[in-house]
């Protein structure tokens, strides 16, 4: 009798959710794909994630007609405008639950491929509202689904904006901290929420790029197009002033006179995390702490210097593959005069211990002699000593330990004043 009794109370349950779902009909649409067939635009987005409020407060009327009809509508059109680019795109869904107050955050579709009739057929199982307003979940959710793509980024966020302001911003700061300039949030307001705009408008101030419009504004086939031709596409144009045009343009507010790359991001040649415009010390060897003008810290203690440097089984010839890093190396020295380093070379445990004891010896010295000879680095400034197998840094029982132990390092240190 009893689950009786609880069979019936679900059904009265899913009854009464069923009543208060609206019924989304697909609209009949005017609306056509933005293309570009003048050459005025360049492609500035890679990526897309749209976020979709389907929460509780949606159901509410507004302007004769449920906000999730207007929400649902929004989506639909912009969906139909979208040009056919080479990008990728996702749906992620925050709100309907059959339980109360549960709710939930679903990326629905994507990431994937950008195509028009797949995007609706996720869009078409949207078809209720149900549960709390987690915008701030979504936010940090998105950087999951945005972290295995690359290129510049935009979020189209459709929402009243109904959300816990605090969290929210939270959430936008810790997408901006993982982002940076390639990431834009566009949110599209619905409703009239003073309160809601507001919060929209510190999201977009938050994220450093990006606009806030009303669903009431992307009402028209025109108005739909030029928004998302703002979203999607750049002018030909270098407001920065760096020689790559803003559709290009991963670093868009580059300082006057930097140097940068086909990205449009100031270029850095030696990988120490400081742009070549500001690194005092070029040439740095890669791995090598450095401070903010590029330039290693000075040696309190001796450093440990990775040279990578790799020799055919059984040889000990340097190869002309490690010219480069070998020459980095060099310069280092000559950077810092006050130094001397031992060049060390390790072996991994095949073979006998006198056998790779004589083989990182003439790997080392080798090492040391090429330094010499084509770099003209002191040879009283440099010492080349064979540990063979006396010193492994990982298992010589696996492959991957056995070629990490092969390996050539540098320990540098400040010349003792006499």
């Amino acid at each position: 009798m009893k689950d009786k009794i609880g069979w019936l109370a679900l059904l009265c349950v899913l009854a009464m959710l069923t009543a208060c779902t609206p019924q989304v009909m697909s609209p009949q649409i005017d609306a056509y794909n933005v293309t570009d067939k003048t050459g005025t635009y360049t492609q500035k987005v890679d990526n897309f994630l749209i976020i979709f409020d389907a929460s509780s407060s949606l159901f509410a009327q507004y302007n004769g007609q449920q906000k999730f009809t207007a929400a649902h509508d929004t989506l639909t059109r912009l969906n139909q405008t979208i040009p056919h680019l080479d990008m990728q795109s996702g749906l992620r869904v925050y709100g309907p639950n059959l339980l109360p107050f549960k709710g939930y955050n679903t990326l629905i579709h994507g990431m994937t491929t950008y195509d028009t009739d797949a995007m609706q057929r996720a869009i078409a199982e949207v078809r209720g509202t149900e549960g709390t307003s987690p915008l701030s979940q979504s936010l940090t959710l998105a950087a999951d689904d945005l972290s295995g793509v690359d290129g510049n980024l935009a979020i189209i966020l459709i929402t009243d904006a109904l959300v816990a302001e605090r969290p929210t911003l939270a959430a936008v700061t810790s997408l901006q901290d993982k982002f940076g300039a390639r990431l834009c949030i566009y949110p599209i307001l619905i409703g009239d929420s003073s309160t809601g705009r507001a919060t929209l408008e510190k999201v977009v101030q938050g994220i450093g790029c990006g606009f806030v419009r009303d669903a009431a504004q992307l009402d028209t086939p025109a108005t739909m197009a030029a928004y998302v031709t703002e979203i999607f596409y750049g002018m030909n144009q270098d407001r920065d002033g760096d020689g790559v045009i803003d559709g290009m343009d991963k670093c868009r507010n580059t300082p006057e006179g930097d140097a940068v790359g086909s990205d449009g991001c100031p270029l850095d040649a030696d990988g120490d995390g400081v742009v070549d415009a500001k690194d005092q010390c070029p040439n740095t060897p890669r791995g090598t702490r450095v401070n903010a003008a590029g330039c290693p810290y000075l040696m309190s203690k001796p450093m440990i210097i990775n040279l990578h440097v790799e020799f055919d089984t059984n040889k000990s010839a340097v190869k002309l593959d490690y010219y480069k890093q070998i020459q980095e190396f060099a310069d280092f020295l000559k950077q810092y005069p006050d130094t001397t380093a031992i060049i060390g070379a390790h072996t991994d445990n095949r073979g006998s211990e006198s056998y790779n004891q004589k083989l990182s010896q003439a790997r080392a010295d080798s090492v040391r002699q090429y330094m010499i000879k084509n770099f003209h680095v002191a040879p009283a400034r440099l010492k080349g000593i064979g540990y063979g197998f006396s010193q492994p840094i990982a298992d010589n029982d696996t492959v991957e330990g056995r070629r990490r132990n092969r390996r050539v390092d540098a320990v540098v240190s400040k010349t003792r004043k006499k």
